[in-house]
């Protein structure tokens, strides 16, 4: 079955993409003594075996951020490093298995998982030593508090999970206003200066011209004033890419 569900392809040395379904992307970087894995995908699959496949290393895993399409998988694992701020409990509403459920297409179900994993809560002060391989830890928030970026000092790849997306994602509960976002956003575009930047859909790879795209959008957006009756909008259209999901009660 986790053959149908997950795709893999090697993006740098010792450096892997899984996609799950086509839904999301989930990255195995691979050290001399362990390997991490960054999100879980929804949890279709068995994603451990998948990784498994790739390393028989020790694995360590991580979230960018706790939302259901990165967290699902959690449960074939003992424990999980995430950011202090993702676990509050609104997001542990957004990371749970009802969660996940709803975004599911119709008839397909997400198998039982094993365990109930341990969150392990970090900041940007936290590190993984795989070995010859040392990724750092830098909190971006805006698509939620705790969100982070992966620095992979080693190959010069950088994590990004959905913070800096094609279609970036700011009308959910926990995401922070729009002015908030573009200190973290900066911080992405200057680090992709130095690191090429993959993120938590579609095709992973992303353009820093995509990325400064999305900024110079959400700068735009931050200078309107907040709705008094708010709603979700698809700016600056539906259609649009790149484009920015916000609440107008959210812009600062």
């Amino acid at each position: 079955m986790s053959e149908d569900i997950y795709k893999t392809e090697q993006i740098a040395p010792d450096t892997y993409r899984i996609d799950e379904a086509g839904a999301v992307n989930c990255y195995l970087l691979v050290g001399k003594k362990k390997a991490l894995l960054i999100d879980t995908g929804l949890g279709i699959g068995c994603l451990r075996e998948e990784a498994e496949k790739l390393t028989n290393l020790p694995l360590e895993v991580v979230l960018t951020h706790a939302h259901c399409d990165h967290a699902g998988g959690i449960g074939w694992f003992d424990h999980y490093y995430v950011h202090k701020s993702d676990t509050a409990p609104v997001y542990k509403l957004l990371s749970s298995h009802l969660a996940a459920s709803i975004l599911l297409p119709k008839g397909i179900k997400l198998p039982q998982k094993p365990l109930r994993p341990k969150a392990v809560p970090i900041d940007s002060s936290f590190s993984f030593d795989l070995g010859e391989r040392i990724i750092h830890v830098k909190n971006v928030p805006g698509h939620t508090k705790g969100s982070i970026v992966l620095l992979d000092s080693k190959e010069k790849q950088m994590f990004t999970g959905d913070d800096i997306n094609e279609s970036l994602w700011m009308q959910l509960p926990g995401c922070t206003t729009l002015r908030q976002w573009l200190t973290g956003g900066r911080t992405l575009l200057a680090l992709a200066r130095e690191y090429t930047p993959w993120c938590g859909h579609g095709p992973g790879k992303q353009s820093v011209e995509q990325m400064r795209a999305t900024f110079e959008l959400a700068e735009k957006l931050s200078e309107g004033k907040n709705a008094f009756f708010p709603h979700t909008v698809f700016y600056p259209g539906k259609e649009s890419v790149p484009q920015i999901v916000f609440n107008e009660a959210r812009r600062h």
